[in-house]
């Protein structure tokens, strides 16, 4: 009930604002149109060693199974595509309208409209059918979006890579090009069936928990995740001597873009999950917002600061068994800078998520639950821009459960002609994982096992593992902007 008075009143206030503002509020001039777009080409190139990209057909799908013939048990080398182990191209490609006026009372209002090409959610290119697809009113009571732009929480977020070029460094593409989850955990027929190092056990990029949580309704399986975010209410306060709010409200973070609101409860079975489309917790009534402020110093730094954070209760869907147990609620914060001199920006930021979705039950009793370690991150980024010319070098760390991830990453771009940028990034990760967090969403107990195996059971078990991960992703490629 507090979240939705928050967002009532916030509508409320805008609303107010342009009234009183003058008038009818009869438009000064007829709806201004804009068609823009973006086709970004890449051609990746990985470089890792063939222990951390094995794997069988039972380990990549996770079969529910008693007979481990279902999928085969011969191991295979996962590619960067299914035919090519070291080289793959990837293109996206995004066409947007921007629908903007401003009427006699100062009211200005609009829309804007996103169309990916790529459809097909389980692609490389991941995109969904509608992007970023909002509408905005604004005045001098601040601004109100509906719809499924960004959150506050993200939008205001400052870090190391609010300063990368090329794809985005610590937080562009280098992960479409390399294994993450490794195989190998077993022996004998089906060594490389079950994981050894999960991505799900790290915190991989620099945002915060609800970023992950809205594609695809749980970072341990997204397998309907998408670009397109979650619906939500968000509302900016203007910005006063340097300083600005924001807040966004999101009923459910399953509740995204690409979802037919008529069929959200529909039961929806795969593969891999016997309890169908809404097997994945979800996070319901999350608040993100964020507290932001910039200003000169000496007429030349540029200063800028952010606080931001996020919360929400998790639910469990209809299906979900009682045996599973409850989840942590969301509960996550990063604090961040940003310095600017001529042509040189600096950045940096430190970020907590918590326990955030761990699960609070442990029914195999082979851990004490309460040893769970926070997650935390750390960004550095240095950006330099003259002319045409750009260049970055951007590096993350984190920490969940005493499982340590790093990433560097660098990269350059040239704007060769208006709108037209080739690019080239080079990053490095490394993965050290002591611990592996087996959530009962993706518990092995039901999948026969062969001697010497060492399986978790159901319960929010986790155990020593102490295994590691490696790699480097090369990308070159052209964005066009139009």
């Amino acid at each position: 009930m507090k979240n939705l008075l928050l967002t009532t009143t916030a509508l409320a206030t805008l609303a107010a604002g342009a009234a009183f503002a003058g008038g009818n509020g009869a438009a000064d001039s007829g709806l201004e149109i804009k068609l823009g777009g973006e086709l970004d080409a890449q051609m990746g190139f990985r470089s890792q060693k063939s222990e951390y990209t094995q794997a069988t057909g039972k380990g990549i799908y996770t079969a529910r199974t008693t007979s481990a013939s279902d999928y085969g048990t011969e191991t295979f080398k996962r590619g960067v595509t299914p035919g090519n182990n070291s080289v793959g191209l990837d293109t996206v490609a995004a066409v947007h309208a921007t629908i903007k006026n401003k009427t006699a009372s100062g009211l200005v209002y609009g829309a804007n409209v996103g169309v990916q090409t790529t459809t097909r959610s389980t692609s490389s290119a991941g995109k969904h059918l509608t992007d970023r697809t909002y509408l905005f009113m604004e005045n001098d009571m601040g601004r109100v979006e509906l719809g499924t732009n960004e959150s506050a929480a993200n939008a205001m977020r400052l870090g190391g890579d609010r300063v990368a070029r090329a794809t985005g460094g610590i937080d562009g593409d280098w992960n479409k090009y390399v294994a993450l989850d490794t195989f190998g955990a077993t022996t004998g027929a089906n060594a490389f069936q079950f994981t050894k190092v999960r991505a799900a056990n790290f915190i991989t990029s620099p945002g915060l928990v609800l970023e992950g949580v809205e594609a695809g309704g749980s970072p341990v399986n997204t397998f309907l995740a998408g670009d397109e975010k979650s619906r939500k209410i968000t509302y900016y306060t203007p910005e006063f001597n340097g300083f600005q709010a924001g807040l966004s409200y999101i009923p459910d973070t399953r509740n995204s873009g690409q979802d037919q609101i008529d069929q959200l409860g529909v039961y929806m079975s795969d593969a891999s999950a016997s309890y169908g489309q809404y097997y994945n917790v979800t996070v319901k009534n999350a608040l993100s917002g964020g507290l932001s402020w910039h200003g000169t110093i000496d007429k030349m730094h540029n200063v800028e600061v952010s606080l931001v954070g996020e919360s929400g209760k998790t639910v469990a869907p209809g299906t979900f068994p009682a045996s599973y147990g409850a989840y942590n609620n969301v509960s996550a914060y990063a604090l961040g800078a940003k310095w600017n001199y001529k042509e040189f920006a600096l950045a940096a930021s430190y970020g907590h998520t918590g326990k955030s979705l761990v699960n609070k039950t442990d029914t195999n009793g082979t851990a004490d639950k309460n040893s769970f370690k926070d997650g935390k991150y750390w960004t550095l980024g240095a950006g330099w821009a003259q002319g045409p010319w750009g260049a970055s070098v951007t590096y993350m760390s984190s920490e969940k459960n005493k499982n340590k991830f790093s990433l560097v990453s660098l990269g350059a771009d040239y704007e060769l002609a208006p709108g037209l940028m080739p690019y080239a990034e080079v990053s490095m990760f490394n993965m050290k994982q002591k611990n592996d967090y087996w959530s009962p969403l993706v518990s092995r107990s039901d999948v026969t096992t062969t001697a010497g195996d060492t399986v978790a059971a159901a319960g929010g078990n986790y155990t020593n593992t102490n295994y590691k991960n490696k790699g480097t992703a090369l990308i070159l490629g052209t964005k066009i902007n139009f």
